[in-house]
């Protein structure tokens, strides 16, 4: 019987030892599941910010460049009422956000990018969007060749056409959920009438 006995000993106390074992092995487990659940719900909420921001780039994209379609639709109606002799647009009732470059002796104020407050009278609401806003400056005017009904500036040939040369520049916000802002640019040229 005491070699049974011992036999029991042995096997209780070696039982004994994994309980506690198994205590620290499960702790561990634990703690190593615990720091991978956190790590992921971090890199979760990253990527959740990550295309919170795509979107919000994408509207203010879209803002703007209806800023600058509403500026050119402008623009286009401007135009005809310049003289086609004119080199010069009058900007006198036009209000704020009509501008002339500074090379240009009319009657606007020279556009000064940097300083450009966005929210006041120097630029003009778009109609429906209040998110966007845009800027017309008036280049002046310039003479393009004209090839089948293709135009090219600045080459200079027998058969030319007068036109009208305007930056138009729109911008666009997305407040929805964070701030985007997207400032863009364009020249286009409008043939005098």
């Amino acid at each position: 019987m005491t070699c049974n006995s011992n036999i029991k000993r042995r096997s209780e106390l070696s039982y004994n030892r994994q309980n506690g074992a198994i205590l620290v092995v499960s702790i561990l487990f634990l703690l190593i599941m615990s720091i991978v659940g956190l790590k992921l719900s971090l890199r979760s909420s990253l990527d959740v910010h990550i295309a919170t921001n795509l979107v919000l780039r994408t509207v203010a994209f879209e803002n703007a460049e209806s800023a600058l379609n509403e500026a050119e639709s402008i623009v286009l109606g401007l135009s005809a009422t310049i003289d086609s002799d004119s080199t010069q647009l009058d900007c006198n009732g036009l209000g704020g956000g009509f501008y002339a470059a500074s090379t240009i002796s009319a009657n606007c104020s020279s556009l000064n990018l940097e300083s450009v407050n966005w929210e006041g009278s120097e630029s003009i609401l778009h109609p429906t969007l209040q998110v966007s806003r845009y800027i017309v400056e008036y280049l002046g005017a310039d003479q393009i060749e004209t090839l089948d009904n293709d135009v090219e500036i600045g080459i200079n040939g027998s058969n030319t056409t007068d036109v009208h040369v305007y930056r138009l520049i729109g911008r666009g916000i997305a407040v929805t959920g964070g701030t985007a802002e997207v400032i863009l640019q364009t020249i286009i040229s409008v043939r005098k009438s």
